[in-house]
């Protein structure tokens, strides 16, 4: 009784460290599936943010370099029409 009481006890050591390799393995695989998630996440992140960015710095960028144009455009009809009005009055 008492040696099948030991091979009793060896058996569920024997499995007990089973079970705790097979836990160490599947805990180092939920770190692996989580650091991928938190790095999946962190890309996901960053390609939005590239996506909505670059049209955002494009329209501002576009925008003043519209502006510039205008202004450049609109001194040199003022150009013009300061030149005609000298010209009409006779100066």
């Amino acid at each position: 009784m008492t040696h099948e009481r030991e091979e009793d006890i060896q058996a569920l050591h024997e499995e007990l460290g089973e079970l705790r390799k097979e836990l160490a393995k599947n805990s180092s695989l939920v770190k692996k599936i989580y650091r991928h998630t938190a790095i999946a996440n962190a890309m996901r992140f960053i390609w939005l943010a590239i996506i909505v960015g670059i049209p955002v710095v494009a329209y501002i960028f576009a925008g003043s370099f519209i502006e510039t144009i205008a202004n450049y455009i609109n001194a040199q009809i003022q150009e013009i029409l300061n030149a005609y009005l000298q010209q009409y009055l006779g100066r």
